[in-house]
């Protein structure tokens, strides 16, 4: 799996990206997170199985959403697990975005 987190500046997402990858480590899923900030990823959004959108650029996720192949999967992240790098529930919503 292929995962794009886009924030604002890409400087925490860094950290909550390897958080993500260990998490789908533990959960048997292979996956790589690209963390980068929202004005360098139109190159990536054909690349990726899921876009996660920090909180504080939520106000593109529709326009990502008309962007991205349809299969591409565009969830965005709530403050809270954002903030506090739940990359735990951050992943329980990706999965389920993919029921």
């Amino acid at each position: 799996m292929e995962i794009l987190l886009v924030c604002n500046l890409g400087m925490s997402s860094g950290i909550l990206g390897n958080k993500i990858e260990a998490e789908c480590e533990k959960r048997g899923i292979e996956a790589k997170v690209y963390a980068k900030p929202m004005n360098e990823i139109d190159d990536d959004l054909n690349k990726v199985d899921v876009v996660l959108v920090s909180p504080q650029v939520r106000f593109i996720a529709k326009d990502l959403k008309k962007k991205v192949p349809e299969k591409v999967k565009v969830v965005v992240m709530g403050p809270s697990e954002f903030g506090l790098q739940k990359a735990d529930v951050i992943m329980d919503n990706v999965l389920k975005e993919e029921e």
